[in-house]
């Protein structure tokens, strides 16, 4: 009123409920989205049609060559080998200009440890590209570990029908292709069987093969006692294999084969016991691939 009286009130309202369930919904959204990415384990880049980096997701820093925040601005050229990079270049261009391309595969050596990755490329806001990068090293180690699987036992199965389809007059020779077959796959120096005498007390050579540039054995390794290997023998009477990947890992009480293997510088060996029942014929042995190892760790 003309005195300030308060003659009334005059107001607007307007229903925002909507505006606030969309926030509600807004919010829960990103919130779902942030525990959606960071419960995945591949690591997702962002990528402009250069390549640059510009925004990274990793669940851990293990599998980055760089940390986060070292990465982002910089070109893949920059922080991944050429050839893994000029090969993303080439996908992201295809993928801008609206074509497919196979995801990516590559390996990267990070903290001494060689990893297998598969890269998964599609486009982002039409000039962006979303790369999404999976650790496969442990699917790769168990399809390689069921290949090769695979591969042995095909060549078992060669031997054993080599074997059912001969004659007492070329089972040696047999033998020897054999193991040059065994030999050649486990890429060793040398595989060798040794039998045992009927007393038991000496072993004797009785088939060798030797990959190219090894020397075979020699007559005076040809044929020696088991008491001068104790330990040894005692390993193999039991049935037990003999699996030494460095001779200095071998216990104290096999001081005297220790010594024999310095003599002929052998730095690991596998030996297999050959029996048929309870008794024990003899071993089967490997000298994997070193330089100058010319001998099979055997009493001279």
């Amino acid at each position: 009123g003309p005195e300030g009286e308060y003659q009334g009130l005059l107001g607007v309202t307007r229903d925002v409920s909507e505006e606030r369930r969309m926030e509600r919904e807004l919010k829960e959204s990103n919130s779902y989205i942030r525990s959606l990415l960071a419960a995945i384990p591949d690591l997702m880049f962002i990528l402009d049609k250069d390549g640059v980096v510009l925004d990274l997701k990793a669940g851990t820093d293990r599998n980055l060559l760089v940390p986060r925040e070292h990465g982002i601005g910089r070109a893949l050229n920059e922080i991944l080998p050429h050839e893994i990079s000029d090969q993303t270049l080439v996908a992201i261009s295809e993928i801008l200009a609206g074509r497919d391309v196979d995801n990516i595969h590559y390996q990267l050596t990070i903290e001494n440890e060689r990893h297998d990755f598969e890269a998964r490329l599609s486009s982002y806001e039409g000039n962006k590209v979303i790369a999404m990068v999976r650790d496969i090293s442990k699917e790769q180690r168990a399809i390689s570990a069921l290949e090769s699987q695979s591969r042995f036992q095909a060549i078992l199965a060669d031997i054993s029908t080599d074997f059912l389809k001969s004659k007492l007059d070329n089972l040696s020779g047999l033998i020897d292709q054999g193991m040059q077959k065994v030999g050649e796959y486990f890429k060793v120096n040398r595989a060798y069987l040794f039998r045992y005498t009927d007393d038991l007390q000496e072993v004797i050579l009785s088939n060798e093969w030797c990959a190219d540039g090894t020397a075979p054995l020699g007559n005076s390794a040809s044929r020696f006692p088991t008491a001068r290997i104790p330990w040894w023998n005692t390993k193999i009477m039991k049935g037990e294999s003999i699996n030494i990947s460095d001779i200095d890992s071998i216990p104290p009480e096999a001081e005297a084969e220790l010594q024999i293997l310095k003599e002929q510088n052998v730095q690991s060996f596998l030996c297999v016991p050959l029996a048929t029942g309870d008794k024990v014929l003899g071993y089967l042995g490997f000298d994997p691939q070193a330089t100058d190892r010319r001998s099979h760790p055997a009493p001279k």
